[in-house]
């Protein structure tokens, strides 16, 4: 009896399993490789949190920008590069996705104008 259910077990597995393993091989036998796109509707806002970055640096270099709030505001920009990449998962990007990201790339650097201030710049 105990031979018989794994028979049926084994089989029910192979059965389950084949057609995966399959598919599987079809796609490896593709010709042309999968493009990778680089530019997509994140790029734009990458490139604005690219220019944010690169503020907040040159202010800290400058000695505009005290080093405790310039990690405030990395984190910040860290945690935006996290939101554009989860939002860029599937490859695409909704309006509200875009406006969200995009009202706090503002804010950040509204943030860095204010930390500027406090240091009289």
């Amino acid at each position: 009896m105990k031979q018989k259910i794994f028979l049926l077990l084994g089989f029910f597995f192979f059965a389950m399993i084949l057609p995966y393993t399959s598919q599987a091989q079809k796609k490896t036998k593709s010709k042309e490789p999968v493009p990778v796109v680089s530019a997509g509707p994140g790029t734009y806002l990458r490139e604005e949190l690219q220019k944010v970055v690169d503020d907040a640096e040159d202010a800290l270099n400058e000695n505009k920008l005290k080093y405790k709030e310039y990690q405030k505001l990395m984190s910040e920009l860290d945690r935006i590069c996290y939101l554009i990449d989860k939002a860029m998962i599937d490859n695409i990007m909704t309006p509200r996705e875009r406006k969200s990201i995009y009202t706090r790339i503002i804010k950040g650097k509204d943030r860095l104008l204010k930390f500027k201030r406090a240091n009289g710049f």
